[in-house]
C-alpha cells in the first residue's frame, strides 16, 4: 500500500500537532490529555492503512520510538510498528512526545508505573483486540467505515477496495479470533473487577477522590470503545453508538457497564469529557 507524505511541516509548526488515527484509545488519551491542560494544538488523524509512511518520517531515530503498546506486538509481523504506532506529538521547538504516556505526563500529570504498565500492558491491548473484533466481524459494515471517518480523498483513494483485506491484515497482526477475543474480554473483566475492589475498600471515600485525575483520564480513555461511551472521541470522532453493535456485544457492554468501574467511568465520560 503506497505511503503518503506529511501533511505538514514539522519545522515550521507553531503549536503542539497531535498525530493520530482518530478511533484509537491510545489517541483519544493523547487528545483527552491535551484537552483538560487547555492547550491549542492542532490535530493529525490519518486513515488507518494510510499512517504509515508519515509517522515513520516523525520517528527518525530511536530517542522518537514509541515505548508503549502498539498493535502487532503480539505476533512477529508487529516487530517493526513501533516505528508507525500513534499517537505522537510534534512540539513547535523540533522535540517530540513519543507516546499515550508521556503526553499524559507532559499535559496532565504522571501515573505510578504499576498503574501505567496495568493500563498500557493489559487493559488497552484486550480492548484494541475486543473492538477490532467485534467491528471486523461483519455485523455491521457501516462499523468499518467508521474507522476511515475523516480520511482524505488521497488516503481513500489509496485503500481503494482493500477494506476487506485490511481487516484479514488486523486479524492476523493482532492474532484476533474468536477464541483470543473471549480471553479478552475475560481480561477486560478481571481487569474491572480488580478496580471494583479497590473502591470497594474504601468504601468510605468518595471514588473519583480516590485516585487521581491521571487515571480517571487513562482508565476512560482505554475503556470508552468497550462501554460504547457516546462521548469517547470528544469532537475528533464520532464513536459507534451502542445499538450498532451486534446483539452478543451489546450484551456484554451492559454487564461492563453494571459494574462499579463501569458506572464510574460512564459518569466520568458524560461530566468531563
Amino acid at each position: 500500500m503506497a505511503d503518503l507524505p506529511l501533511r505538514f511541516d514539522p519545522l515550521t509548526i507553531d503549536k503542539p500537532h497531535l498525530i493520530t488515527l482518530s478511533f484509537s484509545h491510545y489517541c483519544e488519551l493523547a487528545r483527552w490529555s491535551m484537552d483538560i491542560s487547555g492547550i491549542d494544538y492542532t490535530e493529525i488523524a490519518y486513515a488507518i492503512g494510510c499512517h504509515g509512511g508519515p509517522i515513520s518520517q516523525l520517528r527518525q531515530n530511536e530517542s522518537q520510538l514509541s515505548t508503549s503498546s502498539y498493535p502487532g506486538e503480539e505476533t512477529a509481523q508487529g516487530t517493526e510498528r513501533r516505528k508507525t504506532a500513534v499517537p505522537l506529538v510534534c512540539m513547535p521547538d523540533g522535540s517530540t512526545l513519543n507516546d499515550s504516556w508521556q503526553i499524559l505526563n507532559h499535559y496532565c500529570a504522571a501515573l505510578s508505573d504499576d498503574w501505567c504498565e496495568k493500563f498500557d500492558r493489559v487493559l488497552g491491548p484486550a480492548v484494541r483486540r475486543v473492538l477490532y473484533h467485534e467491528l471486523l466481524s461483519g455485523h455491521n459494515p457501516d462499523l468499518v467505515d467508521r474507522l476511515f471517518d475523516g480520511a482524505t480523498e488521497a488516503e481513500m483513494a489509496i485503500m481503494g477496495n482493500s477494506k476487506v483485506q485490511l481487516g484479514h491484515v488486523i486479524k492476523s497482526l493482532m492474532a484476533i479470533t474468536d477464541e483470543s477475543s473471549q480471553r479478552d474480554r475475560e481480561t477486560i473483566e478481571a481487569f474491572f473487577a480488580e478496580c471494583d475492589a479497590l473502591f470497594d475498600a474504601h468504601s468510605d471515600q468518595d471514588a473519583l477522590a480516590l485516585m487521581p485525575t491521571a487515571w480517571w483520564i487513562a482508565i476512560s480513555s482505554l475503556s470508552g470503545l468497550a462501554l460504547a461511551t457516546p462521548e469517547y472521541g470528544g469532537k475528533a470522532w464520532t464513536a459507534p453508538l451502542l445499538e450498532e453493535h451486534s446483539a452478543r456485544h451489546q450484551s456484554w457492554v451492559g454487564k461492563m457497564r453494571d459494574t462499579r468501574t463501569g458506572q464510574l467511568i460512564v459518569d466520568y465520560y458524560r461530566n468531563h469529557r
